[in-house]
């Protein structure tokens, strides 16, 4: 009964020059479809979300990795958290109101030579009473030599 479209595409755009380095955004998103006469039908607004991408260094040395980032105006903390492995086992290292942090055990035992782990840095930022994670986390692996 209805019309077969006849193309579709997704796709997302973010002007990366419309934004400031080092802030964090509040951001909310629609879809829009150009119907058969030309024009855009828009689609209801998405919850609202926060982005914010520092710039992050994650190092090595000595058994200590030390992970630095970029402090974005607008956010609070940073939740640090490190694993062996890139999608599960995340153990909270800290919460910290400093832009850096050294890493010198997983859990309870000090960090191991030869072994990769995964180091995530979620800033936060609080709204209310409550504190809001911007983005997902990024992943940082890094290699603990043995000597």
């Amino acid at each position: 009964i209805f019309d077969e479209p006849k193309y579709s595409s997704f796709g997302v755009g973010l002007q990366h020059s419309a934004f400031k380095k080092n802030n964090a955004y509040k951001v909310r998103v629609r879809a829009y479809v150009i119907d058969s006469a030309g024009a855009k039908q828009y689609g209801e607004w998405s919850g609202w979300t926060y982005i914010g991408n520092p710039k992050t260094s994650v190092k090595s040395r000595n058994r200590v990795i030390t992970a630095s980032w970029a402090k974005l105006k607008g956010t609070n903390r940073a939740v640090v958290s490190i694993s062996k492995s890139k999608n599960s086992g995340y153990k909270k290292v800290t919460t910290t109101t400093k832009n850096s942090v050294k890493i010198t055990k997983f859990g309870k035992k000090r960090l191991k030579g030869g072994q990769y782990y995964y180091v995530t840095v979620v800033l936060q930022k609080k709204v209310g009473k409550k504190y809001v994670n911007l983005d997902e986390p990024y992943y940082y692996q890094i290699y603990i030599s043995k000597y």
